[in-house]
């Protein structure tokens, strides 16, 4: 195959290349934008650009009446926008004769376009790239910031945006444990059990006396198996608050799990005493009274 100077063609596979990026870029885009809302800064610019560089590479109308014979100008009708993408991203012959006047009449087609570039690269800037570099170079000063964007981004699930902006919250304000529980959440909900751990040990070491990190610690603890740590946690929890039956539960599962089921039908039925009657407590004290042989205990449930 014969390479061409044919500058149309040149431009044509230009546009071809710009167009197949950018449909990469935003299929990739498409793949990973539910994990993070912070993905649409990253991959947002780079579409918006490549699909301009696309349409601004495609042949332009008064190149393509150029090319055509004398008798076709006149009847020559403008191909829509979404005609010359489909025909510059599958169609890989273009004309191979063209005239010095086509090429300097397509250079003065052209040379408005750079008004248009401008006016393209200013608005992806604003609109893509200011926040991420607002986000990334902010002083910081206001701690309450970085809280309140924590907080928004766990709410709506983007856990590792939430990890990053409790991380700086707690760097500004160290002697505030509220932070260092959103990281110790932020790290539980995605499964990274050892940094949620550092995070609830810090938050205990600010304040011991929060029951709702506690028992977090239990639950990694029982996640990961290490069953004698979750019972000691658990078991110090409703010690130092008697109210939070929660901790009765996951005692009974504790001891399930390691099949010592007369403990853990003690704690099941503390816990169905104080009202955690859900589900799965019903039907495994139900199915703990029946291997006990006490089915009129599992029917009174």
């Amino acid at each position: 195959m014969e390479a061409t100077n044919d500058p149309e063609q040149n431009q044509s596979s230009k546009a071809r290349v710009y167009f197949i990026i950018a449909i990469a870029l935003l299929f990739i885009f498409a793949l990973v934008g539910s994990v993070d809302g912070s993905f649409i800064y990253l991959f947002g610019g780079p579409i918006v650009y490549f699909f301009y560089l696309g349409l601004r590479n495609l042949p332009s109308k008064e190149s393509e009446k150029n090319y055509s014979e004398p008798v076709e100008q006149s009847n020559t009708t403008a191909s829509s926008p979404f005609i010359n993408i489909l025909k510059a991203l599958f169609n890989n012959k273009q004309t191979t004769t063209a005239s010095r006047t086509a090429n300097s009449t397509s250079t003065q087609v052209r040379s408005p376009k750079r008004f248009i570039l401008v006016v393209i690269v200013i608005t992806m800037f604003a609109l893509f790239l200011l926040p991420t570099l607002f986000s990334l170079f902010s002083s910081g000063e206001n701690k309450e910031d970085f809280l309140y964007a924590a907080e928004q981004y766990y709410a709506s699930q983007s856990y590792d945006s939430a990890y990053v902006n409790y991380a700086r919250a707690a760097e500004e304000d160290p002697t505030n444990d509220t932070p260092f529980i959103g990281l110790g959440n932020s790290a539980f909900d995605t499964n990274r059990f050892d940094s949620a751990l550092l995070a609830y040990d810090k938050a205990l070491a600010i304040n011991s006396e929060n029951p709702e990190v506690q028992y977090k610690r239990g639950l990694i603890f029982y996640y990961q198996k290490k069953y004698d740590q979750a019972a000691q946690t658990l078991t110090s929890l409703f010690e130092s608050d008697p109210t939070y039956f929660l901790a009765l539960q996951k005692l009974g599962d504790v001891y399930y799990d390691q099949k010592r089921y007369d403990d853990a039908l003690k704690y099941y039925e503390q816990a169905y005493a104080n009202g955690i009657r859900n589900n799965w407590i019903c039907y495994v004290t139900g199915y703990l009274y029946e291997e006990k042989g006490t089915k009129e205990k599992a029917i009174s449930l």
